[in-house]
């Protein structure tokens, strides 16, 4: 099931993005999304070379409410300093799993594919975002 995948991965990029702030190696166990592109995301990750404590202490300030660590992109937390892997690294698992594919196969030439978080569950925190957000 696909179902709260979004949460599921703002779990993981924020793990990884404490895992480098701190140096850490970071390594994944449980859930493996089987049948998803998630099945494709690295399950380990060597640490970073260097520490980044401030970093670290201004994620623990950004995220200070027990939600914040449920749901982390609620807070600027430690997934915000590894934007480059999470870009890297979904793009991968897209590709690797055929799910970059199939969404191609779909589209036309000039087609536009548009995310829309939450859909249908549109709410006062997660709008539908009027046409001008796009253009």
């Amino acid at each position: 099931s696909m179902g709260l995948i979004g949460n599921a991965l703002s779990l993981y990029w924020q793990a990884r993005g404490l895992a480098w702030l701190a140096g850490a190696m970071f390594a994944a166990n449980g859930g493996r999304g089987v049948g998803t592109f998630v099945e494709f995301l690295p399950r380990t990750a060597r640490p970073a070379e260097h520490t980044n404590w401030s970093a670290l202490q201004s994620t623990c300030r950004m995220c200070q409410l027990e939600k914040h660590w449920r749901w982390p992109h609620l807070c600027l937390g430690a997934w915000t300093h590894v934007l480059g892997f999470v870009r890297a690294g979904m793009r991968r698992a897209f590709r690797a799993s055929g799910t970059e594919a199939a969404v191609r196969s779909q589209l036309k030439r000039h087609d536009v594919a548009v995310h829309l978080r939450c859909f249908p569950f549109f709410t006062d925190v997660y709008p539908l975002a009027g046409f001008s957000f796009y253009t």
